[in-house]
Formats: structure tokens, sequence, C-alpha cells
């Protein structure tokens, strides 16, 4: 199985045109591909973004979205055809793998594909419901400044083993996903 900066070479290298669309890169993930889609509202619930009102519902809905078709069966993400159709200049996609191929790298040596019933169709499956939890736990967490960063870590770590087929990535976010239910039960409203 290809790994993410093999992945990202043979976009680089294979797709003809001046542009590079979404749903081309999501393609190239086969699926695999859900991965990338949970991890980009995931980093923006925790980086300081996460902080501005609105943004952590928005994200959770996102995450919804996505954990609701994994959750369904789906074995390729379906994305809306304005997201689909949404384009990167290939020189620009060039210079961003450029920098980042480094730290792909040392990415890439730290996932492998291990505790493979965590990233099975079941285990799949229950990562989708558990990220259908936490996406839920985020939109009443929005009032807590900065406490969507909890779920938002645990889902970004089910992204990436789920990505990577790595299943202590999993693991590590069962961990933090009942580290978010405990935030969410102390700081109830009820």
């Amino acid at each position: 199985m290809p790994n993410l900066t093999e992945i990202l070479t043979d976009i680089q290298e294979d797709i003809e045109g001046d542009e590079i669309r979404l749903e081309e890169i999501v393609s190239r993930f086969e699926d695999r591909g859900f991965g990338p889609l949970l991890l980009a509202p995931a980093l923006i619930a925790v980086l300081p973004t996460g902080a501005i009102p609105g943004v952590p519902s928005i994200c959770a809905i996102f995450i919804l979205l996505i954990s609701g078709q994994i959750l369904f069966g789906k074995h390729h993400p379906w994305l809306p055809k304005r997201i689909r159709r949404f384009s990167v200049s290939k020189s620009k996609f060039q210079e961003g793998f450029t920098k980042a191929k480094p730290w792909t790298e040392q990415f890439d040596r730290l996932l492998s594909q291990r505790l493979e019933f965590l990233t099975g169709d079941t285990g799949t499956r229950v990562v989708a419901m558990i990220a259908i939890v936490l996406a839920l736990l985020m939109i009443p967490l929005e009032l807590i400044p900065l406490a969507c960063a909890v779920p938002g870590l645990s889902i970004g770590f089910f992204a990436i083993g789920l990505s990577a087929k790595d299943g202590l990535f999993t693991l590590f976010a069962l961990f933090v996903a009942v580290g978010t239910v405990i935030l969410a039960w102390q700081f109830w409203p009820f």
C-alpha cells in the first residue's frame, strides 16, 4: 500500500493539465480518502481557529457528513460538486509538496499497518460512530474556549489511523475520545 509521500508524488507526476482538482486527490487515496477529509476540519478545530465562534460547529457538521458516509459503508467519499471541483494550480501543488516532502517522509516513518482489526471494515465503522459522537459534542463544547480542541485532536488521530491503516493511531484516538467524554461531562450545563 503506498504511503503519503508516494501518493502525493503520483498525483504530482500523473495528473495532466495545469490544475489539480480535489476530487482527483481524494480518488488517489481510494478508500483511505476519508482520512484526509476528516483531518482537515479536525485540525481547524484544534488550531486557534477553533476558538472563533461558529467554526467548531461548521467543522462538526463536516465531520458528521464524512463520518456518516463511512458508517453507512461508502467506499469512496462523496463530496458536493462545488467542493469536488475545487482546484489548485499544479505549480502551486508542486511547490507546496516540495516544502512538505521532508515532513511527509518523517510522517511516513512513524506510520505502519499495525493493529489491523481497528482499521478493518468493522473497526472503521466503530471509529465513524465515535467520530459522530465527538462531532456532536463539539457543538456544546464550543461555549468553552478551546474545548473543541480535545474532540478535534481525537478525530485527527482517527483520520490519521484511517489514512494510513494504522490501528495504533486509532487506539490512541480512543483514549483521547474518552478524555473528550469526561471533559464534556464535567462542563455539561446541567
